[in-house]
């Protein structure tokens, strides 16, 4: 078993299910317990379809073999042609085993899907028994019985609430009722006349008896059985990872704190959400976050320890556990920054990015709720980069664009003017990015206060924003201030290079400036915040081409 700090060094990890040790010793803000939706709907999806996956021996080697039953009652029991019987069967036969063959064939279905292929195996088998009891005995037939075991067998394969788990039960159930209903409204095989024979009549009550016993035992079996597993899924572990609570979602991912059992540590495990495993594309940029994040090291970059996907098909990586807000929760809760405050936090994020651009990596969605502002090892004001989501390996991807038609990626109100328009973009976008963060730090708002994404798009394209100083209201040193605009330049050539040299200017600003933070514990972050913190990007007009 390789060390975390190892794994967290690799250039281009791959997917795997076996999880290393970590060694993260940070720890949690938020406390409560979440329902885990989409953690618990993406684990009992998995469950649900490899239960009814289980039906294929029932299906392809019970449900054949028990024509001889039909044989025996058109020999000896009900003299008549056996071909209505082997028509029934053959034709569930072949529905049931497209629903079968869809089970096995990926992505997994979806919930509504699933149902759709729980009524289709389980309603035509009961459909099917049905219609062979009208050749036998009607109302009165022996093969109602089969209907129990339909909803027996459906009862055992599939733990649900007992509302879906009624409802499930009573579509088999009824189907013999329905039929015999209908056969009667249209005198189909004297089942009109069974009616007005009153023993007949008591049977097919006995039989309705027990089915109704039936769909109660099993809706209550389901439902507990349910319980349970609902219980153990909620304990759940990834890997050695015991999942403990939720702390964020966005659009692609959730974070929940967990616990590492070997080692006695906290992490933070992203997973991707279960609505997304099934888009490559989102796979994809999930993977390209992972790669990205693992391949640096700098001490203002979260670290991942590990990642991988489980079998249930749940993407994951963990990381570090941070203690702390985001900068926009910071701005948020105490206004304006002190231009020494922010010029030492923006620094540190500057030279964060600086490994990344000497790496080929292009962050493309700086924003105030990409970096955290954390108490590390004691000491407050640590600045973490985080969200990788949707940066850029430019020496993987070297003379591809990284937009494509009408596609932008970025967050609008720290959108650089090239990616606003549509054109390739570079470290110095980043540069653009961390200007606007900077900007925002000192001000409390965006460059641009405009609220419509057109109107972002095209302030950022084309208008030049206020000095900093003007939209706050008071005097902030012209050397921070000259700064913040070098980086909010339409011309890309007119900006730093690159992370690093923003990070040598604003060095010389904090040797001007200097910030000593508080040894003093934050206090608790909202959980909105933590949320915003993890939000995804914010995708316009289509799914990126490169991702």
């Amino acid at each position: 078993m390789k060390p975390a700090g190892e794994g967290a060094r690799r250039a281009t990890p791959r997917p795997r299910t076996e999880l290393r040790d970590s060694n993260s010793t940070a720890r949690s803000t938020t406390g409560g317990r979440p329902n885990a939706q989409h953690i618990l709907a993406r684990q009992e999806l998995a469950h649900d379809v490899r239960g009814l996956r289980a039906i294929w021996f029932p299906t392809l080697i019970l449900w054949p073999l028990t024509g001889v039953l039909d044989w025996y009652v058109c020999t000896f029991d009900r003299a008549g042609p056996l071909s209505h019987f082997l028509v029934i069967r053959a034709g569930a036969l072949v529905v049931a085993s497209a629903c079968l063959a869809r089970l096995w064939r990926p992505p997994l279905p979806s919930r509504r899907l699933l149902s759709l292929l729980d009524i289709g195996m389980f309603g035509t088998a009961s459909l099917a028994v049905s219609l062979m009891a009208l050749r036998y005995d009607g109302i009165a037939s022996p093969y109602a019985t089969g209907i129990i075991l339909v909803v027996l067998a459906r009862g055992a394969l599939l733990a649900m609430p007992w509302r879906y788990a009624l409802l499930g039960a009573l579509v088999s159930a009824t189907t013999f009722p329905a039929v015999m209903g209908g056969a009667a409204l249209a005198d189909v095989a004297g089942v009109r006349s069974q009616f007005a024979d009153r023993a007949l009549a008591a049977r097919f009550g006995e039989h309705l008896v027990f089915l109704g016993l039936t769909v109660g035992l099993v809706t209550w079996g389901s439902h507990a059985i349910w319980r349970v597993r609902r219980a153990a899924f909620e304990a759940r572990s990834i890997g050695r990872y015991r999942l403990e609570r939720r702390i964020g979602a966005g659009g692609m991912g959730e974070v929940w704190a967990a616990y590492h059992k070997g080692i006695r540590r906290n992490v933070a495990v992203k997973l991707l959400r279960a609505d997304r495993v099934t888009s490559d594309v989102d796979v994809a940029r999930f993977e390209r976050e992972v790669d990205a994040l693992a391949s640096l090291s700098h001490p203002n970059t979260v670290r991942v320890f590990d990642y991988g996907v489980t079998d249930d098909g749940i993407w994951y990586y963990a990381m570090e556990l941070l203690d702390g807000v985001t900068l926009a929760s910071l701005v948020r809760r105490e206004g304006p920054l002190p231009p020494a405050r922010a010029v030492h936090l923006l620094e540190q994020a500057a030279r964060a990015f600086s490994e990344a651009h000497g790496r080929g990596i292009v962050h493309r969605d700086i924003k105030p709720e990409n970096l955290f502002v954390a108490r590390v090892g004691g000491e407050c004001d640590v600045v973490k980069v985080l969200d990788f989501g949707i940066a850029k390996l430019l020496h993987v991807d070297a003379g591809a664009t990284l937009t494509h038609g009408d596609w932008v990626g970025g967050t609008p109100a720290f959108i650089s003017p090239e990616a606003a328009r549509g054109r390739p973009v570079d470290a110095r976008s980043d540069v653009y990015g961390l200007g606007a963060v900077l900007y925002f730090a000192l001000t409390g708002r965006a460059p641009f206060p405009d609220t419509n994404v057109a109107a972002l798009l095209d302030a950022h394209a084309h208008r030049t924003p206020e000095p900093p100083s003007r939209a706050l209201g008071r005097a902030l040193p012209p050397d921070v201030e000259a700064v913040a605009m070098r980086c909010l330049e339409k011309d890309p050539d007119r900006r730093y290079r690159d992370a690093s040299e923003l990070a040598a200017a604003l060095s010389r600003c904090r040797e001007l400036h200097p910030w000593r933070p508080v040894a003093t514990a934050p206090p608790p972050a909202p959980a909105s915040s933590v949320d915003a913190a993890l939000a995804a990007t914010v995708d316009f007009a289509g799914t990126p081409p490169d991702a």
